[in-house]
């Protein structure tokens, strides 16, 4: 195994090797607080501007280019090899690189029609792509890398949860600067996206009728309570490779 940084990971996070499931859960939480400190640095400006096309009539939201939010370290770590196998600080960087120049290309959410408010499927894949690059890069330097055979669910995870946990923030700070602002939402559920059975108890959520932005979705079966999909505290088997997302309704009063 490469020089990985096992101490710094078992001081941060109290992981002493045994359950990486646990290790992954708590990595997501940590990238879930560095996007809402990010998303608090976002200027009054933004906001205002998001509010002023916020009007008495329901409609989707989409969210602006927020990229800004996305912090620059500490993004990609919590699915980046299998069994277990960590990330040198090298490779892991390049990859948040890959991360933050998919996620910069214009127009990433759609902002039209059925799907308003949506991610783009392509933006997925091109990061995928990415990532792939840079395995097959840093393999060729070192053939104990490899391109880990979970590539897709990597890809997945790591763009959706970015997303998702962009936009539950972005709205949280809309309706901070603006309580006359009602927002809904519903669960997403992109069944035709997965590559393997999706999870039954996902597609029931995505049947339901929308819900308050301050209640939690309950997933059938689990009981797992989450504001939004890929949130922080939910189990990693909920999360990876999970292509479901929140889309917002909002009104003003």
């Amino acid at each position: 195994m490469a020089k990985f940084h096992l101490d710094r990971i078992k001081k941060k996070y109290g992981w002493t090797g045994e359950n990486y499931s646990e290790l992954m859960s708590k990595i997501i939480a940590t990238n879930s607080e560095n996007i809402q400190r990010a998303t608090a640095r976002i200027s009054k400006k933004s906001f205002e501007k998001e509010n002023k096309k916020i009007t008495k009539k329901e409609k989707r939201f989409v969210l602006p280019d927020v990229t800004e939010a996305l912090p620059k370290r500490s993004v990609y770590l919590r699915k980046g090899a299998e069994k277990g196998t960590l990330l040198t600080d090298n490779i892991r960087d390049r990859l948040t690189k890959d991360l933050r120049e998919t996620l910069t290309q214009p127009g990433y959410i759609s902002a039209r029609g059925v799907t308003a408010g949506s991610l783009k499927n392509k933006i997925v894949d091109d990061f995928e792509k990415k990532i792939t690059a840079t395995f097959q890069g840093y393999t060729k330097k070192d053939p104990r890398y490899g391109v880990p055979s979970n590539i897709h669910n990597i890809a997945v995870t790591e763009v959706r949860s970015a997303v998702d946990n962009m936009k539950h923030d972005y709205i949280s700070k809309v309706i901070e600067k603006d309580p006359a602002v009602i927002v809904m939402k519903k669960w997403k559920h992109n069944k035709k996206l997965s590559k393997v059975q999706p999870r039954e108890t996902h597609e029931i959520l995505g049947r339901q009728r929308s819900i308050p932005f301050d209640i939690n979705f309950v997933i059938p079966v689990s009981g797992v309570q989450c504001p939004y999909p890929h949130a922080p505290g939910m189990p990693a088997d909920e999360v990876i490779g999970c292509h479901c997302e929140c889309i917002y309704m909002v009104r003003k009063k």
